[in-house]
């Protein structure tokens, strides 16, 4: 028994030498690897290949009630049946078309997509970022913004929306 615990004790040593010398050698290779990547990547100008960190112009043509919508690129998504997706767009548009450059709040957010409900407000938060991730997902990415006081769409984006989105009531009204 004795013998057995030196013998493993021996490896255990050994093999743990093994390791940190291998690992020294990994790292020596990727600090090299590394070196020449940057080395090279720095004879290229590769500016003018990057595309540009935001593309929000274009117009987007807002069907009635937002069932419908065409963005910038051509791409038409539908909205149809995702109701508090809907909901919360049109708000967003509403708010564009009053105040271009001003954000939609979480609570007014909230409001928008989920009318006549209550929630707390991690929850009531959880469900937007939900349902503006999903927006973007859809495809609206380049022309919904985050902020830090709430989301909106790009200013500089131009808005075709049908008579019906201009009605909307004006969110925090008195009613």
């Amino acid at each position: 028994m004795a013998n057995t615990a030196r013998t493993f004790s021996r490896i255990d040593a050994n093999g743990a030498a093994d390791v940190t010398l291998a690992l020294d050698r990994l790292r020596r290779a990727i600090d090299e690897a590394l070196s020449a990547m940057l080395e090279i990547a720095g004879s290229y100008d590769l500016s003018s290949s990057l595309p540009p960190p935001h593309v929000a112009s274009g117009v987007l043509h807002v069907a009635s009630q937002a069932l419908e919508i065409v963005l910038p690129n051509g791409r038409s998504i539908s909205l149809a049946r995702r109701g508090p997706a809907r909901r919360l767009f049109q708000a967003l548009v509403s708010q564009h078309q009053r105040e271009k450059g001003h954000a939609l709040s979480i609570h007014d957010a909230f409001e928008a997509g989920w009318p006549n409900e209550r929630a707390q407000p991690d929850a009531a938060a959880a469900r937007v970022y939900t349902t503006i991730r999903i927006l973007r997902n859809l495809g609206l990415r380049p022309w919904l913004l985050g902020r830090d006081d709430g989301y909106l769409l790009a200013p500089d984006l131009v808005i075709h929306a049908e008579s019906e989105l201009n009605a909307l009531p004006e969110l925090g009204a008195a009613e």
